[in-house]
């Protein structure tokens, strides 16, 4: 009887943790068209806050996330909190060796009406909107996934003919503890 009730117990926590990213803002976009294995989108511009460090992608994840989450729960000028959006967008940084991770803003908020960051390494601006070719992917991600994951959506964009920036551009779009039914996503913007 124990192990029946601990199986109904795990069932409604991995439900529970479904439910919670269905109910997050994300960034819209348009598909565009759909190809064997990946997607063309357009995205509008965006509201970001982003912060920049030294080291691959998902080295840099837990510091990155943690300062630009001290944002948005309260670490801002007006100790305002800001709602958490998906997904989370991760790439190469302005030098060779560092990462940036981005929060997207909330609809609603602009330059002029978000709260300065306490922190200086905290960059907030607009990313223009732009095309991109993406692949969609689950489960829990390493560096090894996104530079496979972008190998992949890179030659299969070029059999189309279709000119695209090669540096690949990591989405996440659920909480670290969420178990199941993870969404993730490489893509490359198009020229």
């Amino acid at each position: 009887m124990m192990i029946y009730i601990s199986i109904v117990l795990v069932l409604i926590v991995l439900f529970w943790q479904t439910g919670i990213s269905s109910g997050t803002e994300q960034r819209s976009y348009k598909v565009d068209k759909v190809y064997d294995g990946f997607e063309i989108r357009t995205y509008t511009s965006v509201v970001m806050a982003s912060v920049e460090q030294n080291g691959e992608m998902m080295e840099t994840g837990n510091t990155s996330f943690r300062t630009l989450a001290g944002y948005i729960f309260g670490g801002n000028a007006g100790g305002e909190k800001i709602a958490m959006t998906a997904p989370v967008v991760m790439q190469p940084g302005a030098e060779a060796s560092t990462t940036r991770m981005s929060f997207v803003m909330p609809n609603g908020y602009d330059l002029s009406t978000l709260p300065a960051p306490e922190t200086s390494s905290i960059r907030l601006h607009e990313e223009a909107g732009y095309r991109m070719a993406v692949i969609r992917f689950g489960g829990f991600v390493s560096n090894k996934d996104t530079t496979q994951k972008g190998r992949q959506a890179s030659p299969t964009a070029g059999k189309e003919n279709i000119a695209y920036v090669d540096v690949v551009i990591y989405m996440g779009y659920n909480p670290p503890f969420q178990l199941i039914n993870r969404r993730n996503e490489v893509g490359f913007i198009l020229k």
